[in-house]
């Protein structure tokens, strides 16, 4: 499951100017074929970005926007997901914090 809210200001000094922040959860999974070995617990991890449209500070920049998104904000260790093998169980972390910063354009 998953939730995501954005909101951007259109009025104002905060003009172009926008936030958001989504939750996602994924419950327990399993490792095995027979749902009996291997319990992946379920997690719940949080997201959130900031963006600006850069036609707030001058019209002629219209269709470029500066964003900064986070996935995993609070940086949670958990377990994405584990495999049995036959003669060794398998399992992978997810990924940690990421924040990534972008600079488009569309027209």
């Amino acid at each position: 499951a998953a939730v995501w809210a954005d909101y951007t200001f259109h009025n104002g000094a905060l003009n172009g100017f926008g936030l958001a922040a989504g939750v996602r959860y994924t419950g327990q999974t399993w490792g095995d074929s027979g749902n009996v070995l291997l319990d992946v617990p379920s997690y719940t991890l949080v997201d959130a970005a900031l963006h600006y449209d850069l036609a707030g500070l001058d019209p002629r920049l219209k269709g470029m926007r500066f964003s900064i998104n986070a996935t995993n904000l609070f940086d949670k260790t958990y377990v994405s997901q584990c495999t049995v093998q036959l003669l060794d169980n398998a399992c992978v972390y997810g990924l940690r914090r990421q924040v990534i910063a972008s600079l488009r354009y569309r027209w």
